[in-house]
């Protein structure tokens, strides 16, 4: 049972480093600001965690514009 919840938890790290370096290069962001957009997009429910899959979904395409997501990072 532990070796699936380190699978899991292996998983969730997995997606968020995809996510961060997809932010940072869609917005061309440093990995400090597409982290802090991730913060903000998580944050406000615009991505979604598939723990099964191991990804971040985007409930809408909408936030993956660069504007978007520069806005996220607070620039």
């Amino acid at each position: 049972m532990i070796e699936g919840f380190k699978a899991v938890a292996q998983r969730m790290v997995n997606a968020e480093r995809t996510m961060i370096e997809t932010l940072m290069n869609i917005a061309k962001l440093t990995e400090a600001e597409a982290r802090k957009a991730f913060v903000t997009l998580r944050k406000v429910k615009a991505l979604k965690l598939d723990a099964v899959n191991g990804r971040y979904l985007v409930t809408h395409g909408a936030f993956m514009e660069p504007d978007v997501i520069r806005r996220a990072a607070g620039q």
